[in-house]
């Protein structure tokens, strides 16, 4: 097959969906019965893509709304030109003007507009709510990174209910990231997402503020995560706002932390619960949408509208090691379920599946 990628969050620093396209596409590529075409409106920053097999075909593109221009019209053109037999757009989208006879597969992580509209600047909330309904019901098929969203699409498009294909996400490189026996944990508390309304952060700093000194003073919060619009915050003593760090970086800080929290209000899937899981590292999140299918029984679940449930959640966890101890071991048996390798070979068989149709 001759495979279109849309790669434009391979572009920016990496973040959720820009996670999931370079962990399957680094491993895709390797697969050299395929051609692969790369496509972004700007030079690519992540990945390593020197293969005979592979093309990557960027523009210098940088304003936004001549990239969406750009994506509507110039590159189904040069997807056109490059006789690609399916695209694949790992991000929510399809361009509106591809040839009928290009097989296309979209990935849907989550229906934020649908669920959390009041989480989303308003702009986003238009685009989204308008144009992945439009790809769910033009796309030949859709994967979805957890059976909660699958069943959200459906519920949305009830035709799609024979093109969806639950195909879960990964930690990176479980194998090499697992902690060596006898690494002691920091004494920090961890958040990893990007700083917007979704992932709550004003009742996540309200239930720390709530806790006793002596234990404020143990465990400091550390918040990473790349710029958002979330606002105007009162951030506890005790909180550490960091910012966006580097892969590097961010696999040490899941390393070291005693805990970390995803107390989020919605989530297709929840990539920092398997991520920290993956290093042994225990996890309080919420109780609704896809995060109890992710993280299974090796959580610590509260509600995420609840102050006092986020802060009853933390004094368990934080005053009781050996329920830390536990939750940490749960959490690397739950982290081997999910694999990229796994997921790599999924995917193809969707693509191999909208192919042959």
């Amino acid at each position: 097959m001759r495979i279109g990628i849309d790669a434009r969050s391979l572009s920016k620093p990496i973040t959720g969906i820009g996670r999931y396209t370079l962990e399957l596409l680094d491993r895709m590529v390797l697969n050299n019965e395929h051609e692969w075409f790369i496509y972004s409106n700007r030079p690519l920053l992540n990945g390593n893509w020197d293969y005979p097999n592979v093309v990557v075909r960027n523009w210098n593109i940088s304003n936004r709304w001549l990239g969406m221009g750009w994506y509507q019209t110039i590159l189904p053109l040069q997807v056109a030109k490059d006789k690609c037999d399916l695209f694949w757009s790992p991000a929510h989208y399809l361009p509106n003007f591809l040839p009928k006879s290009i097989n296309t597969v979209v990935t849907i992580h989550d229906l934020v507009w649908k669920h959390a509209p009041e989480t989303m600047r308003p702009l986003s909330k238009k685009l989204d709510s308008w144009l992945m309904p439009k790809a769910m019901q033009d796309s030949d098929a859709i994967i979805s990174v957890s059976q909660w969203t699958a069943d959200d699409v459906v519920r949305e498009i009830p035709g799609a209910l024979k093109k969806v294909f639950v195909i879960h996400e990964a930690a990176s490189s479980i194998e090499s990231m697992a902690p060596k026996d006898g690494v002691l944990k920091d004494e920090y508390l961890l958040f990893v997402g990007t700083l917007e309304p979704r992932k709550n952060l004003p009742r996540l700093f309200e239930a720390y503020s709530k806790l006793s000194s002596e234990l404020r003073k143990s465990f400091s919060l550390k918040v990473v995560g790349g710029s958002g619009w979330e606002g105007e915050m009162m951030i506890p003593d005790g909180v550490e706002i960091m910012g966006y760090v580097t892969d590097a970086e961010l696999d040490e800080l899941y390393r070291g932390a005693s805990l970390l929290l995803m107390p989020s209000l919605y989530e297709g899937f929840g990539l920092p619960i398997i991520e920290a899981m993956s290093r042994g590292t225990p996890v309080l999140t919420s109780n609704i949408s896809s995060m109890p299918e992710v993280a299974g029984d090796a959580a610590i679940y509260v509600d995420p509208y609840s102050v006092e449930s986020i802060t009853a959640g933390l004094n368990e966890v934080l005053s009781d090691p050996v329920l830390r101890g536990a939750l940490s071991k749960q959490g690397l048996k739950r982290a081997t379920k999910f694999s990229w390798n796994k997921a790599v070979k999924q995917t193809l068989k969707v693509f191999e599946f909208t192919i042959s149709k």
